[in-house]
């Protein structure tokens, strides 16, 4: 059952999550050329503003973060760059 805040609850166990985390891998699209080379230590500051300005609310910038911020450790650098959305739909269609 999913409320008008986005939670979501299990009937059966009655445990809530705050969200529905989906994650996948794909070769389908060309890498970007564009994009951003960003420090290992920047990486959070850059993403945390991107995020914001890509139109994710507070909730949805944390959560962002705290699944993939994780994953930003073995390098000194990251080329970091967005698909567009519409782009990203096509994929999967």
């Amino acid at each position: 059952m999913v409320s008008p805040s986005g939670s979501i609850k299990d009937k059966k166990s009655e445990r809530v999550y705050p969200y529905l985390f989906w994650e996948g891998c794909s070769f389908v699209f060309r890498q970007k050329r564009g994009g951003f080379v960003v420090e290992r230590e920047d990486v959070e500051d850059f993403l945390s503003s991107a995020l914001i300005k890509l139109g994710l609310n507070e909730k949805e910038k944390d959560d962002f973060l705290l699944a993939w911020l994780p994953k930003f450790q073995d390098s000194p650098y990251y080329f970091i760059t967005f698909l567009e959305k519409d782009y990203v739909d096509r994929l999967f269609l």
